[in-house]
């Protein structure tokens, strides 16, 4: 996941230097087929299907390809390719899911705290997570909460990269719109759409 930041997200100014000697960090370190296991609080579910599909442990194993070997099983996590395997033949969308999904599993050792800051995340209904390029972004919902004013700027069509959108979602002194502006990337600066500028 962290190569993975560093090759598609990287970083700027400052950060770019840090961001290279990550990507040489990191190409050094041996990866271990043992992470990203399931837990194996996942077998209840597995269990759960496996009874609707009226399908025995021995008869389980044999379709897994593996020697039956009774409760012992169940005491280990599920990796992501067994639990494809298990899906194929199972086939039910929540061991699906779990197969694919884009979480990565992991073991906490420890929490150590450092020090208290107040942080200023955004929140989406439903889901409660942003999520940016299968990346999830964490949230606390204090930016909307204790906003005045809260406004999106948003692009429609991607090829014309002059004409964006202002959306004024949230006015506590004012009314709700939808503005079109261009933007005047040699002037950095934000126009109508009839010419005036608006912000800058």
């Amino acid at each position: 996941m962290q190569t993975r930041f560093v090759q598609e997200i990287g970083g700027f100014a400052d950060r770019l230097n840090k961001t290279e000697k990550a990507k040489l960090i990191l190409a050094k370190i041996k990866p271990n087929p043992n992470l990203d296991v399931i837990p194996k609080q996942v077998w209840q579910i597995i269990d759960r299907v496996r009874k609707i599909k009226k399908i025995t442990w021995r008869k389980f194993a044999q379709l897994l390809n593996m020697s039956y070997c009774g409760s012992t099983l169940f005491k280990a996590g599920v990796s992501r390719n067994r639990m494809t395997r298990i899906a194929t033949f199972l086939d039910d969308s929540e061991i699906w899911n779990l197969a694919n999904s884009g979480i990565y599993w992991d073991k906490i050792i420890s929490i150590t705290p450092e020090k208290t800051e107040e942080v200023y995340d955004l929140q989406v209904e439903g889901s409660h997570n942003f999520i940016a390029n299968d990346i999830f972004v964490h949230n606390s919902g204090a930016i909307e909460q204790d906003a005045d004013v809260v406004m999106f700027l948003w692009r429609e069509d991607e090829e014309t990269l002059e004409n964006m959108t202002l959306d004024i979602a949230k006015h506590r002194n004012g009314p709700l719109r939808s503005i079109k502006l261009r933007f005047r990337g040699d002037r950095i600066r934000f126009y109508s759409i009839e010419g005036k500028r608006t912000t800058s």
